[in-house]
């Protein structure tokens, strides 16, 4: 049903929008702050220790991808069905045991495989820093069934409309990380691995904790209670959640595609590249917080009021461009500042400085593609959204950056082949949006 918005009806949703992106936004904002803490500190030691955390936590990047995916699924299929509470707890149900299963099979994986998986993807790093992110990351990959619950629990959450708890949570692990990575490295003296040990600790402080709230019965709609469910129920759930994770984990891919590409340019480009990288970072936490809001939110009104959903998504651009508009702002200014949270050597902090900036001019890019995603995965434009991310990154960037590396440009190689990458995703999303194929069921 379209009907026309007064403006103080945009001024509602534009609220609802807010304060249901807001926490969302800071939840991404400290899963990363967890995932990067250990950079920070590491970086303070040395290039080397920088650079093996930097590459372990691409690999766990790349498992989270799969378990995120699919708890988008779990997200939209429990919030339709909240009504309903047989079909809410098949679904719930479900998504808890697929992500399990996902999670104990990638655990096993690389239990066995991860000295070859690092020997393979980083053949031309220097045999130190293999050893060193083999070391590192063979104690991260225990967060990946932890990290399984954690998300699970927190798409449960917010499919009742429900986004600040998960945030309260994840804010509350992050803080007894970063105090736990200070006093293991700073004052015990423990060596780098311990900040990985401090990693996989806060995923299990907030697994249990979310498991905790979501069994409780604090969201009355889920009161989590195993009941038994049918293949037809995962298969819904996956005809959303299954290309969301694939399309997740080939973001993640490419990314890592890009590392090995980094690996040729030698140790303090390459811990250059991490720390501009690691900044850079946080710029995506609010448009990935955006992309959240759109799966919830459009989903919630685009069978009901598609006027309404339109302006959640108009909200969202707007909304989305002037935050990361902000914050690139502040990022090119204190560049030098930024970046010494990364690293300490003079060589490195000003090959890092010098990336960031390059790195910002592609924030809106980034934000024009990565905003209107969370749009195209609520109807049945997801199959742009998965074949975009994985043609553009996989066939376009990797490639370009690869040929122009390798001919001798160095990082402006590989950054054109970013910027030309960006660009072709940031058309192809604007251009489905403006077809308003989304709001297909």
């Amino acid at each position: 049903m379209d009907t026309a918005l007064t403006k103080s009806d945009k001024r509602l949703y534009d609220r609802e929008l807010l304060r249901f992106t807001m926490p969302a936004v800071l939840e991404q904002f400290l899963t990363k702050v967890s995932t990067l803490a250990g950079a920070a500190f590491l970086g303070q030691i040395g290039a080397i220790e920088l650079s093996a955390s930097s590459l372990s936590t691409t690999l766990v990047s790349m498992t989270d991808a799969l378990l995120t995916g699919l708890s988008i699924g779990i997200t939209v299929m429990c919030a339709r069905f909240l009504s309903d509470k047989k079909k809410l707890l098949e679904y719930a149900s479900a998504g808890f045991a697929s992500e399990m299963i996902i999670a104990f099979l990638l655990l096993v994986g690389m239990l066995f495989f991860s000295d070859g998986i690092i020997s393979l993807l980083f053949s031309n790093a220097e045999p130190i820093l293999k050893v060193y992110t083999a070391k590192y990351y063979s104690v991260c990959i225990f967060s990946i069934p932890f990290a399984a619950i954690d998300y699970t629990c927190s798409a449960f959450m917010r499919a009742s409309g429900d986004s600040k708890t998960p945030f309260y949570v994840t804010l509350l692990a992050n803080a007894l990380n970063l105090i736990a990575i200070f006093v293991c490295l700073n004052m015990l003296g423990l060596d780098y691995t311990s900040a990985a040990y401090c990693y996989t600790g806060s995923y299990v402080l907030s697994a249990f904790v979310k498991y905790i709230i979501v069994i409780s019965g604090k969201h009355k709609s889920f009161r989590l209670k195993f009941v038994r469910f049918g293949f037809s129920d995962i298969a819904a759930m996956s005809k959303i959640g299954l290309p969301a994770m694939f399309e997740r984990f080939l973001i993640q891919f490419a990314f890592l595609g890009m590392q090995m590409v980094t690996t040729m340019l030698g140790t303090v480009v390459l811990a250059g590249y991490q720390a501009a990288n690691n900044v850079i970072s946080f710029v995506y936490t609010v448009t990935g917080g955006f992309e959240i809001a759109m799966v919830s939110l459009v989903g919630k009104y685009k069978y009901s009021d598609r006027s309404a959903a339109t302006q959640m998504v108009k909200g969202s651009y707007k909304y989305a461009c002037l935050f990361t508009f902000i914050v690139g702002v502040i990022m090119f200014i204190f560049s030098p500042v930024l970046v010494r949270i990364f690293a300490k050597e003079a060589d490195v902090v000003k090959e890092s400085a010098g990336i960031l900036r390059l790195l910002v001019l592609t924030i809106p890019l980034t934000t024009a593609f990565q905003a209107g995603i969370g749009v195209l995965k609520t109807g049945t434009d997801i199959k742009y959204s998965l074949a975009i991310n994985i043609i553009s990154p996989n066939f376009i960037r990797i490639p370009i950056a690869f040929i122009l590396v390798k001919s001798g440009l160095g990082f402006m190689g590989l950054y054109i082949g970013c910027v030309i990458d960006y660009l072709v995703r940031a058309v192809v999303v604007i251009w489905r949006i403006l077809l308003r194929k989304w709001l297909e069921t």
